[in-house]
């Protein structure tokens, strides 16, 4: 059984997906699929769910940091790449990958949103998985 999402991610993750699935041979889906079974945490003790939970939260608290600052960022950063941590911008650069390299080395281990600035703060992808109907055999 699956169950068909609409999933809103950056630029950069998705493009890093599709490479993987070319490299892979698989589908986009597929690879997204994978790496979020192996992301997820299966600990029956809940010590790494809670853990897995609360640097969830804390994603999303800088996420929405980012969605509110968005009307500023947009206006002086358009189309550069932008690192969120605390609530505040933190650092940004044109160059994702320059940028990450700062961000990881000054927050090895911290949370922190990196985002692309676009005309709006978050873009939708759809991504469609295939439907299986049973025919009826009359």
């Amino acid at each position: 059984m699956s169950i068909q999402v609409v999933l809103d991610l950056p630029d950069q993750v998705y493009e890093r997906a599709q490479q993987l699935a070319q490299s892979r041979r698989q589908a986009v889906t597929d690879v997204i699929t994978r790496v979020l079974d192996d992301a997820l945490p299966l600990d029956e003790s809940g010590e790494e769910i809670e853990a897995w939970s609360e640097s969830n939260e804390a994603l999303d608290r800088e996420m929405q940091a980012y969605i509110a600052m968005h009307p500023l960022l947009k206006e002086k950063y358009f189309g550069q790449h932008v690192a969120v941590y605390g609530g505040q911008l933190i650092d940004h650069d044109k160059d994702f990958d320059s940028l990450y390299a700062r961000v990881r080395k000054q927050y090895p281990d911290e949370i922190v949103w990196i985002s692309t600035v676009k005309a709006e703060p978050v873009e939708t992808i759809y991504i469609r998985s295939p439907r299986f109907v049973q025919a009826d055999n009359h």
